[in-house]
């Protein structure tokens, strides 16, 4: 596995246990709003976010 996918893969293990969600998208909702409130990262469009949940 390239250490991108493992880096995403971890993210989204972690973001799957602290949140409690199952589904990509859920997962993903999580991660946007983590960013933008935790982080003070904007993402400007949902779809942003959900094109790392892609197979690479």
């Amino acid at each position: 596995m390239s250490k991108r996918k493992l880096l995403i893969h971890e993210v989204f293990e972690q973001a799957k246990r602290e949140s409690g969600r199952e589904t990509k998208s859920g997962i993903a909702t999580y991660l946007w709003t983590y960013f933008e409130e935790h982080l003070n990262y904007i993402i400007s469009d949902m779809d942003s976010l959900s094109d790392i949940t892609r197979p690479l």
